[in-house]
């Protein structure tokens, strides 16, 4: 159970993670094509055409005609690059919503898979005809769960939650707000696929149920997509995939719940690492409200610490000390120790608290070198003369390696 949601789940997140940095690229692409074109367009004009005037954001020419056909052409290009400029963040959403479809696709296979007595409650029949071409049972119990995966999918989004409650007896639906966003961002989708865009008067009723409160004039209007609204669709989209992958998932086996909280962790880990703060704080707080470790208490207090380094990094101190304050640390290893003195920036402390620790199992050199929780005590003095102490050599001779975001590694010069 636990390697089909891992990866499952960690597909998923790199998927929609590509998608969300692929989107400004594709963007930049497009604009940094759409200034040269128009670059070249402006030296055609002024040089194989008669200037009557030019203004700050006008020119007006007169056109020969021995060049009209390279006028028709340079029109033609900078009107394909408009278009694109405007279908392609659409297509976005499009593919962000299959993604997701998919995903739910395959969590619905593993809701089967575990529980096969959910399939005493499916009425799917099978021919005669249709039962032949089957060899064993398991190819004939597989063809009737590809069928129901087919059934689910094809209603809407909101009925895809609701079978999975029903057949789990679980509450997916609780945040509202999260639903409504969610139910909007797929009836957009649909617009896109079906009207090229145009809100029709479907579209403003299920949204107004929902509670957005959308004029009738809209309809007819045609929407865009723009990067504020592509990524809040990221965001809801992940949101309510974690959130609904890991109830499923312990829901499936509770025995496996630190395997929950560790996968948690590690998403949350990932967009501290990017700088996700409050997204960080928002899953992990999901994970702490919804999950307990049966075993290890530990698991728990990785999370609180992550939480309380995301809220330190948005330079809210007051919460580092509310979490921190809730945790008994007389029980707590060293490690835990040295979280929090860095986190309380008592980087003194700190210093004298890794050398207590030395080279030891709890915490490898590698985690001094890379974990976010050290980056401003990386920094200190303290630091280095413990780091040297340990380990026998100087943090400042370590090789760093800063890997660029592939928005970064896209630059356009004239």
């Amino acid at each position: 159970m636990k390697n089909n949601f891992e990866k499952l789940i960690h597909d998923f997140v790199l998927k929609i993670d590509a998608l969300a940095s692929s989107l400004p690229i594709s963007a930049s692409i497009l604009s940094y094509s759409n200034y040269l074109i128009f670059k070249e367009f402006l030296k055609f004009i002024k040089k194989d055409c008669e200037v009557i005037k030019e203004e700050k954001n006008k020119i007006k020419f007169k056109l020969p005609e021995k060049q009209f056909t390279n006028f028709k052409k340079y029109d033609r290009r900078l009107k394909e690059l408009k278009v694109a400029s405007e279908t392609v963040p659409c297509s976005f959403i499009v593919t962000l919503v299959s993604q997701y479809d998919a995903f739910i696709g395959c969590i619905i296979s593993e809701i089967l898979t575990t529980k096969k007595d959910i399939l005493h409650t499916i009425d799917k029949k099978i021919g005669y005809s249709e039962l032949k071409q089957f060899t064993t049972v398991s190819k004939a119990i597989n063809n009737i769960i590809n069928k129901e995966i087919e059934s689910v999918l094809s209603k809407s989004h909101d009925d895809h939650l609701k079978w999975i409650e029903n057949k789990l007896n679980i509450t997916l639906r609780s945040d509202q707000k999260l639903i409504a966003d969610f139910i909007e961002i797929t009836e957009r989708r649909n617009l896109f696929v079906h009207c090229d865009g145009v809100v029709n008067e479907h579209y403003i009723n299920k949204c107004n149920r929902l509670g957005f409160n959308l004029p009738k004039k809209m309809i007819g209007e045609k929407l865009w997509i723009d990067p504020d609204y592509f990524n809040h669709a990221v965001n809801i989209i992940k949101e309510i995939s974690m959130k609904l992958a890991h109830i499923v998932w312990s829901k499936l086996s509770s025995q496996e719940q630190d395997e929950v909280l560790n996968s948690i962790n590690k998403i949350c880990y990932d967009m501290i690492e990017t700088e996700k703060y409050s997204l960080a704080i928002k899953y992990l707080d999901f994970g702490l409200d919804n999950f307990k470790s049966k075993t290890k208490q530990a698991i728990q207090l990785v999370l609180k610490i992550n939480k309380a380094q995301s809220f330190l990094w948005q330079g809210q101190k007051k919460e580092v000390q509310k979490i921190l304050d809730e945790i008994d640390f007389s029980a707590c290893n060293r490690k835990f120790l040295l979280a929090k003195n860095v986190l309380l920036e008592d980087y003194d402390e700190a210093s004298n608290m890794m050398e207590l620790l030395g080279k030891s199992d709890d915490i490898s050199k590698n985690d001094y070198i890379e974990w976010p929780l050290f980056k401003e005590f990386r920094k200190t003095e303290a630091f280095a003369d413990s780091f040297t102490k340990i380990y026998g050599e100087a943090y400042e001779s370590i090789p760093k390696v800063e890997v660029k975001s592939l928005q970064d590694i896209v630059e356009f010069k004239e």
